[in-house]
């Protein structure tokens, strides 16, 4: 697994398979991410909601990744971001 620093609310990792680095911040989660991402999902699937927050509150090597491009990563690579967001979340 790879090295994780984290603070009270960013979490920053690099994925395991990619590469990537990605800083999830979870100050970004409001009420305004939630309700964008129960608009952008609207059979309500929590995965899907799940991964458009983490999409709209994170960045990829700097950049925003859209939740369909996560969904193209690995497997393993999106186990992690999933990890990361619960540990974030203060989650056990």
């Amino acid at each position: 697994m790879s090295k994780t620093e984290t603070t009270k609310n960013i979490s920053s990792f690099e994925l395991p398979d990619s590469g990537i680095k990605v800083e999830i911040d979870k100050c970004k989660n409001n009420g305004n991410t939630l309700f964008k991402a129960r608009r952008a999902v609207p059979d309500g699937n929590i995965d899907e909601t799940t991964l458009f927050i983490i999409s709209e509150i994170s960045t990829f090597n700097g950049q925003k990744m859209a939740a369909p491009e996560i969904k193209n990563l690995s497997a393993f690579d999106i186990m992690e971001l999933e990890q990361q967001w619960v540990k974030l979340r203060g989650k056990k």
